[in-house]
């Protein structure tokens, strides 16, 4: 119980520091967190590249996890993508819910070129920090407070996420 309080309290605190900071530290705040997120996504797609060609098929934990993801059709589909269309596809990824880790993953995995990758992911970071400063945040404030006003609602999507991890693991 005190685990969900603690959360609460976390959030309550980021929610009041977005909704009522400075419009500039609070566009910081998410341009910090999309160029981190998204070098961290890119060095692990390229770590495990590096690691899969000299090491093959790792034996267990995280890295046997990532493996898997990266050998999955959705990202295999995703890395020729990237091949592909190339450094373009960076920016663009941003701007998308769910294929965005898998760009920069498939980036890195690729070895694509750092300052290649860097600078693509300049004007994504700068749209995707504008867009969580204006609406984007009170999108998933309206969410979180809806699941966890109503153990109802909580419980709707605790069932959601189970059943769209299943269906991934049977379907890929």
């Amino acid at each position: 119980m005190s685990r969900k309080v603690d959360l609460v309290q976390i959030f309550d605190a980021i929610a009041g520091f977005v909704q009522s900071g400075p419009a500039a530290f609070v566009y910081l705040f998410f341009l910090f967190g999309a160029f981190s997120r998204s070098q961290a996504i890119y060095w692990i797609g390229r770590y495990m590249g590096s690691f899969i060609m000299t090491r093959g098929r790792p034996d267990a934990g995280w890295r046997l996890r990532v493996y898997d993801k990266i050998h999955a059709d959705s990202t295999q589909r995703t890395i020729a993508i990237v091949r592909r269309r190339g450094w373009p596809m960076i920016p663009l990824s941003f701007l998308t819910v769910g294929l965005q880790t898998l760009i920069q993953l498939s980036a890195g995995v690729i070895a694509m070129p750092w300052l290649r990758y860097f600078v693509a992911s300049i004007p994504g970071a700068l749209a995707w920090a504008l867009i969580y400063t204006t609406i984007g945040w009170a999108v998933w404030a309206a969410t979180f407070r809806a699941a966890t006003g109503s153990p109802w609602a909580l419980l709707a999507l605790l069932v959601l996420v189970v059943g769209i991890v299943l269906w991934r693991r049977t379907h890929n």
